[in-house]
């Protein structure tokens, strides 16, 4: 096993300003009705800001399209399975990609959220799947390894690591690079222009349970089953940031699109830090069941939170201001 990286290998940044929280965090619509089961995804529709899409885990396997501003559901489908565990959605907007533990990799037509056909793989236990943001490339990652696919064909092109166990992906911002994480608690960085393996190293003592690039393309989030929440730099896989929270597992993370904040959840609460400066900023109460899932609108200006008991809330992102 690669040795577990020094908590700070690189001195953090100097503070930003950007920390004053000048309104509060606010309820705006809660989605019931949708799933019976923790809910597995959340985004919201690129061309129609209006348009949220959910997933159901396990004895649900269910994707719902909601208007969250009036609080309807306007479409429910379900595929076969025991339940999805991640989705992608294309940049286009026009297809939804879900997978579950199994071998399957089904795909939805959106906005109007209609199962169509299904892919059967012959890796099983598939577990995360990303797509590029050009919408030509799609990589599904599972415990037997990673395999990249021609999104517009619906054909397999090539496999990127056989018999890596694979819990975790996230696609860089420009589609370049890929980060994988496995069950052993290791990081990769892959460059998908050339198939080559760029880096290795050990960032958590267990299963990598999350991934998420900054919005810059320069770091990257990692959370583990050990708890612990990391920030990375993605040209040296040095360690940036490491977030202080209270003991628990952290059910979801997401990342603002356009200003330096990250949130996590821990049971049923919210936690928001800085990450530039590692500094937690506000936590929150949302939900009375654990958190989920959490997904940030491409505006910043809306949050979307879902829980174990399949409700999901829609939040007004609070509005910050400049310390003095």
């Amino acid at each position: 096993m690669l040795p577990i990286a020094p908590l700070l290998l690189t001195p953090p940044p100097a503070p930003t300003q950007l920390a004053q929280l000048s309104s509060p965090l606010a309820l705006h619509q809660t989605l019931a009705e949708g799933h019976q089961a923790r809910v597995t995804g959340l985004t919201f529709h690129p061309d129609y800001p209006h348009l949220l899409i959910s997933s159901g885990g396990k004895n649900d396997s269910q994707v719902v399209v909601w208007n969250w501003q009036s609080g309807k559901r306007n479409q429910r489908d379900r595929a076969q399975g025991s339940g999805i565990e991640s989705f992608a959605l294309s940049a286009n907007g026009e297809w939804l990609v879900t997978t579950g533990a199994d071998r399957y990799i089904h795909f939805w037509e959106m906005p109007e959220g209609k199962f169509t056909h299904t892919l059967n793989v012959d890796f099983y236990n598939l577990l995360s799947i990303v797509i590029s943001p050009d919408d030509r490339l799609l990589v599904s990652g599972g415990l037997e390894g990673i395999r990249l696919w021609d999104l517009q064909n619906r054909r397999s092109l090539s496999t990127l690591a056989r018999f890596l166990p694979v819990t975790e992906l996230a696609m860089h911002p420009d589609g370049t690079q890929l980060a994988s994480g496995t069950i052993q608690g290791t990081i990769q960085l892959w460059d998908l222009t050339t198939g080559d393996r760029q880096q290795t190293w050990q960032a958590h003592e267990d299963t990598i349970q999350a991934l998420a690039f900054t919005p810059d393309g320069a770091g990257l989030v990692t959370v583990g089953q050990d708890e612990i929440i990391y920030l990375w730099e993605t040209t040296t896989g040095n360690l940036s940031q490491a977030f202080e929270h209270p003991p628990g597992s952290v059910g979801a993370i997401a990342l603002h699109p356009s200003e330096p904040f990250l949130v996590a959840s821990i049971q049923n609460r919210l936690y928001l830090w800085n990450w530039l400066t590692g500094e937690q900023l506000a936590q929150w109460p949302l939900h009375t069941n654990w958190i989920s899932s959490l997904t940030f609108s491409s505006d910043g200006q809306w949050l979307a939170s879902g829980a174990y008991d399949g409700e999901i809330k829609i939040w007004h992102w609070p509005q910050f201001q400049l310390r003095p």
